[in-house]
């Protein structure tokens, strides 16, 4: 058997103790803990599994972590409290929510510079970008919307009403829909992406706050902080398949490459919980850092 040319890394934000914790998937060990962070918050692996972003709250920055070394390499000045991350997935480009701006900043990811700032809604939280990088959404707490930006032109081109404080936005993988979680609305609003319109309303648990969806596009999985519950719906059918009893106050969730597993943080118990994501069961509970809130997946180059 040869060598395997990658490892499959999770990476989780504590913001009990400002860290980073590395752990290898797989062979279900922690690797580092990574610190120097302010208030750290959402954290993101690129598509080519090279870097990791993760927001400093507590400043107008972003740390820059490169996968090989597990070192911050970078930091990025942005506009003041750094919320959720998404990138394209050519790699290329950021773009992250900034709360106190209403506005969220485009980012290059090669020469670590501010390429554009688009203006949002009230407090926006939640950013995601289309599969085809031409459309990212980006939700705002305040105003229960999602601003729409067209990333060929670069110019915000809309506004999508939605339900009660929306917090995170997910595509499909065939970029049809988009999932945002309605926090104080315990549900999820569901967005045609080619009208822009919200086409259904889906009950979940108690303030839903991370989503997942698995590579094939048929599952998405949603956290739900109050309930201590993950979600999973049939994106088919847009109707919830089961509810999964994890740990106390689940926070982010995120999906293998392979679409295997889910890991779920649990901020009220320092663990994560593993999901099979064919049995829907936990299969596996891991102590983690200090209150670890968010989670990102990705496979990482052998070195």
């Amino acid at each position: 058997m040869g060598i395997i040319p990658f490892r499959t890394i999770a990476y989780i934000s504590n913001v009990g103790d400002d860290t980073i914790s590395v752990y290898d998937i797989t062979t279900n060990s922690l690797i580092t803990t990574i610190t120097g962070f302010d208030s750290v918050n959402a954290i993101t692996i690129t598509p080519d599994g090279q870097f990791v972003y993760v927001s400093n709250f507590g400043e107008a920055a972003i740390s820059k972590i490169d996968t090989t070394t597990n070192q911050v390499v970078e930091t990025i000045s942005v506009g003041n409290t750094p919320r959720d991350i998404a990138i394209t997935s050519d790699s290329s480009r950021l773009l992250v929510a900034i709360e106190t701006d209403n506005e969220a900043n485009m980012v290059s990811v090669n020469s670590n510079a501010l390429m554009n700032t688009f203006p949002t809604g009230q407090e926006p939280y939640g950013v995601g970008i289309s599969p085809d990088d031409t459309v990212a959404y980006v939700t705002s707490l305040v105003d229960d919307t999602v601003t729409v930006i067209d990333l060929v032109n670069d110019t915000v081109v809309g506004t999508i009403n939605v339900g009660a404080n929306p917090y995170r936005v997910i595509f499909t993988p065939d970029g049809s829909k988009a999932y945002v979680g309605l926090f104080d609305g315990g549900a999820v609003d569901v967005i045609d992406t080619a009208s822009s319109t919200v086409i259904g309303t889906i009950p979940v648990g108690d303030r839903p706050f991370g989503l997942s969806i698995t590579p094939d596009g048929i599952r998405l999985f949603v956290s739900n902080t109050n309930s201590g519950t993950v979600s999973v719906v049939n994106t088919l059918t847009d109707t919830v398949i089961n509810t999964i009893t994890v740990g106390n106050v689940p926070g982010g969730i995120a999906i293998t490459p392979n679409g295997s597993r889910a890991y779920v943080t649990n901020v009220g118990d320092d663990t994560m919980s593993v999901i099979d994501t064919v049995s829907l069961e936990v299969i596996e509970t891991i102590s983690i850092g200090n209150l670890p809130l968010d989670i990102t997946i990705g496979n990482v180059t052998n070195v």
